[in-house]
């Protein structure tokens, strides 16, 4: 991850810039202030079925 602070965010905030992948429940981090992960279980099960060479982020099951 990159050294520098997101210009975008608070002052005192540290997040690194980052880019929305558009889809909650999809990084299983578990960052407590995380406002894009409801349930981080279901994040954990996303990362599991998650395939970097398809063309979308889960299976259309």
């Amino acid at each position: 991850l990159p050294e520098t602070k997101d210009p975008g965010q608070r002052q005192a905030c540290r997040c690194a810039p980052s880019r929305d992948v558009g889809m909650y429940d999809s990084c299983p981090a578990g960052c407590v202030y995380c406002y894009a992960v409801r349930d981080f279980n279901q994040a954990r099960l996303n990362r599991r079925r998650h395939d970097p060479l398809a063309t979308t982020m889960l299976p259309l099951d």
